[in-house]
Parts: structure tokens; C-alpha cells; sequence
């Protein structure tokens, strides 16, 4: 509950925040706004922000000016960091999905939602994890389509299929004649994540093991991996059960959660069990370390090779990339470069923005650490 003092002196410096920000704001509205604050006694910051929202605001085109304002002004002098607190989605009480979907958009519209999109992941609290993924679904799910050698039959196209076109003129006794033509089909491009889960890389490989969890609920065709000292597969895991709590039961079944580090080991698994099953042929590998291997770093420069001729690109995520003077000089990660295809720091989520450009192949060069292309 939210009890906001002195609610004249209040409502009088939030009408001049407003009508500097350019909104009309009259003294009719201020003490509608004021007399919905004093009669609610479970105030919330979902009621605190749509009140303001009902009563203040008098045109669509205003509320971009209003939330700003509103995040500026209540995030100053709102009593308990109100606009940092209860970003999730049980606020006051546990809501059921719509509502808290509707509360948690509300909240996170008129908080500051720039600050938490350049927060290093190593920051965030439980209730910023879930005002991350609400983010997340936000976003368009990155794809990329290649071209099939499959074909199908079509109207339209270049390579006229006789075969096609006669039956389609036997369909109708020669009174219409539509030629059919062969046409390559498109099909979407697979996904797969590789995420180190070591102590000094669990908060960021939770971050992208989130994301993957909301691209694969967005679209289908994605494969999710965990290793520190060993390779989990949460790929079933993930499809199973696409709710909140599913994600939750998916990271404890992650045994080597905050240990050590054997990148090598943990790729030649994936090659060997899942790569040469063909999980990784033609597909898009995105994979987030640090590179600190604790044994021979040869081996991840090997398995990094036979990785890449798999996959048809390698995206590798390094947060400590977001440090201006960082050097790839850790000998895993010198190991694995020459098979990288972009090499992003990924630490926050503005950073994911390039991670999914990087996925749908858009503007690949400026990511590129060596100048080469797979076919």
C-alpha cells in the first residue's frame, strides 16, 4: 500500500511537473486526481499511475509527455522508491495472468524503463528478472529463412513445371489453363543456445537462457543449452512447460549451476551428441562465455572448428566486451575467435538488440572479429 502525505502540497508541484512537460493540467483535474488518491486505501502503483492517467490526460497523443513525466516526478518523491519496487507480475496480492499483464505493462511503461535496459545483468533483483522477460516479449523474435532444396508448386515463379501446369489443364477439360511453376521453398533458419552457467557467467547466462526461453516461445525451431562443467539440455524443458514457473523449474534442473568452467569438454559433448545429429547443421549458434577454460584451451579451438563447420554462423556473447579496453587475451577465448562469426558483449538488455540483429544476420560485418563467411 502507498500512502502519499501532504496530498495538496503534492498535487500542486505534480500539476506544474505536468504543465511543463507541456500537458494542460486544470485545477478540476488536480482535485479529481487528489480525491481518487484520499478515498483508495489499498493505493498500489498501478492505481497510482492509471488515476493520474484517467484524470490527467486528455489526448492519446499526450501520454508519451505524461509517463515521462510521471516516471520523473513520482520516481523523485514517491515515498519507498515506489517506481523501483514490485516490477513483477503478483503485485498487491497476486493477480491473476491478464490483469498482472496489464499492471506489470503499466508499471513498467511509466518506470524507468531506460534505466533498466542499460543495467549490467549482474545487477538485477528477482523483481527487475521479471520486468526483463516481460521486455524480452515485447521484442519481435529474431529469424532468418534460407532457401530449401525442397519445392512446391505455385502460380507464380521462373521454372515452369509442365507436369503441374497439364494436370491442373486435365483438372478443368482444357477450358482453363493456369500454368504452375517450381519455386524453392523458404524455411526458417534453426537457433541454438550455448550458455555458461559458471559462477562468474550465471547471471549473464541466465540472461540468455530467458531470452532463448522467449524466442522459443515466439517461434519454433530453437534449441536451448546449459554447461559449466557438463552440458544439460533444456530444449524439452523449455517447450514443455511455457509458463513463468516452467522457466524457474528448468534453471533448477541445472546441477552445475555457479561451478567451474570446461568449455571444451561441454562443446565436444554438444558436437558429438547433438551437433552431428544435425540439431546444429545450417543453424544459427549463438554462445555466451567469458572463455576462461579451466583445462587445455586446444581443445575449445578444435571443437569451436568442427562447431563451425556445423553451423552455418557463430554469434559468441562476452560481457566483459562492454569494457572499452577489454582484449580477447584469456586463452579460451583467443582459442575459439578464429570460428566466430560476430563477437558481442551482450551484458544488458540494449545489448541483446545487436544479439538479434546479429541472429537475423542484419548488418553481420560491423560484428564480425575476422573477415570470412561459411557458405
Amino acid at each position: 500500500m502507498i500512502v502519499v502525505d501532504d496530498v495538496a502540497g503534492t498535487l500542486a508541484r505534480f500539476g506544474a511537473a505536468l504543465r511543463a512537460a507541456g500537458l494542460r493540467c486544470d485545477a478540476g483535474a488536480l482535485q479529481a486526481y487528489g480525491d481518487a488518491l484520499s478515498g483508495d486505501a489499498n493505493l498500489g502503483p498501478f492505481g497510482l499511475y492509471w488515476y493520474a492517467r484517467i484524470t490527467l490526460v486528455r489526448s492519446i497523443d499526450d501520454v508519451p509527455a505524461f509517463d515521462r513525466a510521471f516516471a520523473a516526478f513520482w520516481h523523485d518523491e514517491a515515498p519507498d522508491g515506489l517506481l523501483e519496487q514490485e516490477i513483477n507480475l503478483g503485485i498487491e496480492g497476486g493477480a491473476s495472468g491478464a490483469d498482472s499483464e496489464s499492471k506489470l505493462d503499466a508499471i513498467v511503461t511509466a518506470s524507468s524503463q531506460e534505466q533498466l535496459r542499460e543495467r549490467d545483468f549482474a545487477a538485477f533483483s528477482d523483481d527487475e528478472w521479471s520486468a526483463a522477460e516481460h521486455l524480452m516479449r515485447k521484442q519481435p523474435a529474431p529469424e532468418e529463412l534460407r532457401t530449401s532444396r525442397r519445392v512446391a508448386i505455385r502460380r507464380h515463379g521462373r521454372r515452369l513445371d509442365v507436369g503441374a501446369t497439364l494436370r491442373e489443364e486435365l483438372r478443368t477439360f482444357g477450358l482453363r489453363v493456369d500454368p504452375r511453376y517450381r519455386v524453392r521453398k523458404r524455411v526458417l533458419r534453426p537457433l541454438v543456445f550455448l550458455c555458461d552457467v559458471s559462477g562468474s557467467m550465471a547471471p549473464y547466462g541466465r540472461a540468455l537462457l530467458q531470452y532463448a526461453y522467449v524466442v522459443a516461445r515466439a517461434r519454433p525451431k530453437v534449441s536451448a543449452f546449459a554447461f559449466g562443467t557438463r552440458l544439460t539440455d533444456l530444449t524439452e524443458r523449455f517447450a514443455q512447460r511455457r509458463t513463468r514457473r516452467g522457466f524457474d523449474l528448468a534453471l533448477r534442473s541445472i546441477a552445475d549451476w555457479g561451478g567451474g568452467t570446461l568449455i571444451g569438454t561441454s562443446l565436444q559433448t554438444f558436437n558429438r551428441r547433438y551437433a552431428m545429429r544435425g540439431t546444429a547443421r545450417g543453424a544459427t549458434v549463438v554462445l555466451v562465455s567469458d572463455g576462461c577454460e579451466r583445462e587445455d584451451p586446444a581443445l575449445v579451438g578444435r571443437e569451436m572448428a568442427q562447431l563451425a563447420r556445423s553451423a552455418r554462423r557463430i554469434v559468441w556473447i562476452n560481457p566483459r566486451k562492454s569494457d572499452p579496453a577489454y582484449e580477447p587475451l584469456v586463452r579460451g577465448m583467443a582459442a575459439a575467435l578464429p570460428s566466430i562469426d560476430a563477437f558481442l558483449p551482450g551484458h544488458n538488455l540494449r545489448s541483446l538488440d545487436a544479439v538479434a540483429d546479429a541472429v537475423r544476420h542484419a548488418h553481420a560485418a560491423a560484428y564480425r572479429p575476422l573477415a570470412k563467411e561459411r557458405p
